[in-house]
C-alpha cells in the first residue's frame, strides 16, 4: 500500500493511515492511550504557546466590536466555557461505539490536531494583544465559590490576551460538524450537540476570553479542517458521511 502524503490541510494524513493498520491489533492505542497523549500533548503545546508568541515582537491588534468588548461579561458564563473541557476530554478518551470503526475514531484525533496545530501555530507567528483586564473590572472573580475558584483556574492557566484563532471555537464546531455525519441531523444527540456548541461559543465572549474575530476565525478553521478530513474518500466510504460531504461543499 503506498504511503500517504504530507499535506498542509492534512498533516496528521499518514500517522492516521498508520494508525489505521494497526488497529485491529491494538485498539486500546486508539481508545485511550492515544487520547491521554493527545490531551498531554496539547496542554504543554498551549502552555508553551502563550509563553512564547510574544518574543519575535510581531505583534497585532485584533479589532474591538463596541457592542462585545468585555463591558457585558457575565460571571457565571465560566461554568460553559470551562465545560468544553470536559467534552474534549470524553470525545478523545471515550470507548468505541457499538460498530465504530477505527477510522470514524482517528477522524476526531486527526481533526482535533490540525486544528491544535493551526491555531498554535497562527498565534505563535502573529500573536494579538488585546489585554481582557483592561476592557473590564473583574474584581467580582474574588467572591469564591464555584465560578471563582473556575475563573482562578483561568486566570493561572491563560495569559491575559486573546488568541486567534479560537481553539475552543473550532474544536466544537468540528466536533459537532464530526457528529452530525454518524447521526440523523434532527436527531437528539444532534441538536444536543449544536445546543451545547453554541452556548460554548459564545461564552468564549461573554468570558472576555475572545473577540469577533477570534470566533469567525476558529469557524473558519473548524470548516476547513471538517471539508478536508470528514469529506475525504476514505471517511465518506467508512461511515457513510455523503450527506456532510454534499452539505460542505459548495454549491
Amino acid at each position: 500500500m503506498e504511503g500517504a502524503r504530507f499535506t498542509p490541510l492534512r498533516p496528521f494524513k499518514p500517522l492516521v493511515e498508520r494508525l489505521d493498520a494497526t488497529a485491529e491489533a491494538h485498539p486500546q492505542r486508539i481508545n485511550l492511550w492515544l487520547g491521554l497523549c493527545t490531551i498531554v500533548v496539547m496542554s504543554i503545546i498551549y502552555y508553551c504557546t502563550n509563553r512564547l508568541a510574544m518574543w519575535h515582537g510581531m505583534t497585532w491588534s485584533i479589532p474591538i466590536i463596541d457592542l462585545i468588548d468585555g463591558r457585558f461579561l457575565w460571571k457565571w458564563s465560566i461554568i460553559p466555557y470551562a465545560a468544553f473541557y470536559p467534552i474534549l476530554i470524553w470525545s478523545l478518551i471515550r470507548p468505541c461505539r457499538n460498530a465504530e470503526i477505527s477510522k470514524d475514531r482517528l477522524a476526531v484525533f486527526e481533526g482535533v490536531w490540525t486544528l491544535v496545530m493551526w491555531s498554535n501555530l497562527i498565534f505563535l507567528l502573529a500573536p494579538n494583544t488585546v489585554p481582557i483586564a483592561d476592557l473590564v473590572d473583574t474584581t467580582w472573580k474574588n467572591e469564591g465559590g464555584l465560578t471563582g475558584w473556575l475563573w482562578l483556574a483561568l486566570d493561572q492557566a491563560d495569559e491575559p490576551s486573546n488568541g486567534f484563532p479560537s481553539l475552543h471555537v473550532s474544536i466544537m464546531i468540528f466536533l459537532a460538524i464530526e457528529m452530525s455525519t454518524r447521526f440523523k441531523p434532527r436527531s437528539a444527540p444532534v441538536i444536543l450537540m449544536w445546543l451545547t456548541t453554541t452556548i460554548i461559543v459564545l461564552s468564549t465572549l461573554t468570558t472576555g476570553q475572545h473577540q469577533v474575530l477570534d470566533l469567525a476565525g476558529g469557524i473558519a478553521l473548524a470548516m476547513i479542517a471538517a471539508r478536508s478530513i470528514l469529506t475525504s474518500a476514505d471517511t465518506i466510504e467508512s461511515s457513510g458521511s455523503i450527506g456532510v460531504k454534499r452539505g460542505l461543499e459548495t454549491p
